[in-house]
């Protein structure tokens, strides 16, 4: 076994005080105590605090973007909606309307200067849609259908020229699953148990898929290729909210159990725990597409039903302080 001076180029120091400044990965023996010391950051605990409110009060909207640079579009107000508002960490504003029809339920993911949303429904006539539009940072434009038209499912991507949307009602649920490259869609590998109204989140080829309608106990993870079962979370529900930064960091919060839930949950590769609360027990609707770029460390929850027909303007934003600690190393 290699030593750890032939590793670092130094041996490992004795000292009789932490060490002052910090420096990540130092490790150290502290000779008055007995204690292997090493420096590292470490995790608090996450919780929920209020952000800016949306414009306009709706749900199941599309989102994508990080928790200081989001945007989200379309959505239930009612009616149904071609609204876009983007948010800078404080406050949202309103921007360029989407130029075809107003949807709800939609498919989206990328960044607040590139973003793409899919399918949906348009709330006077429940009538299913597979349009596309494709955001640049200022205006919408007319991208290409997607394969399947369908509604409330989840969808994955970090940017808006690669992202993959899964799950949904095409007036049953749905296992289907669909690629973008920026230009085009492709249909890949099913999800093991089709469903609706569930929450996700990731990249092109790594995501999750929590549970929603028809699918009771079905968590699973993508790996770019195809679907895997995953361990239960704690509590069911349908309309939650989602972010993933992969198939091994991610978050889903707030749904309908019944009833609504202010409920979270982190993902960490291996098993689902449960965390701080939202304020107040929420259908989420936007971020259950799971398109914005987040973790277990990093969401927003915005807007949404907090009961029959109320629908709700505020924003919470998740967060996991973190600071950098000298740390006794034990067996």
């Amino acid at each position: 076994m290699a030593e750890y001076k032939a590793i670092h180029g130094f041996t490992i120091q004795n000292r009789t005080a932490d060490t002052d400044p910090l420096n990540i990965g130092q490790v150290y023996y502290r000779s008055d105590t007995g204690d292997m010391k090493v420096t590292l950051n470490v995790l608090g605990t996450g919780a929920w605090s209020s952000g800016g409110n949306l414009n306009t009060a709706r749900t199941h909207m599309g989102q994508g973007g990080t928790q200081t640079a989001a945007i989200v579009f379309a959505g239930n107000a009612p009616p149904s909606s071609q609204l876009t508002e983007l948010y800078n960490g404080t406050s949202w504003t309103e921007v360029n309307d989407m130029t075809e029809t107003a949807r709800d339920q939609v498919y989206g993911f990328g960044t607040q200067t590139s973003a793409i949303s899919a399918s949906g429904v348009t709330g006077s006539n429940g009538a299913k849609s597979k349009l596309v539009e494709e955001w640049n940072g200022t205006s919408w434009t007319a991208g290409t259908d997607n394969n399947t038209a369908r509604q409330a499912g989840a969808s994955a991507g970090a940017t808006g020229s690669s992202g993959i949307m899964y799950g949904g009602n095409t007036g049953s649920h749905s296992a289907t699953t669909e690629s973008w490259n920026g230009s085009s869609w492709t249909e890949l590998n099913d999800l093991n148990t089709a469903g609706s109204y569930i929450a996700g989140g990731g990249t092109q080829t790594s995501a999750l898929c929590s549970v929603g309608g028809n699918r009771p106990d079905e968590n699973e993870s993508w790996n770019g290729t195809s679907w895997s079962e995953i361990a239960e979370q704690n509590t069911f529900r349908d309309q939650s909210g989602g972010a993933a930064s992969g198939n091994t960091s991610g978050l889903i919060y707030g749904g309908e159990a019944p009833p609504y839930t202010a409920t979270t949950e982190s993902w960490n590769g291996t098993a689902w725990t449960e965390l701080a609360d939202l304020a107040t027990a929420t259908g989420i609707g936007s971020g259950g597409s799971g398109g914005q770029t987040g973790s277990n460390a990093s969401a927003l929850a915005v807007g949404g039903q907090a009961g029959p027909g109320a629908r709700v303007a505020t924003t919470q934003e998740w967060n996991v302080p973190s600071a950098v600690t000298n740390t006794t190393i034990t067996d």
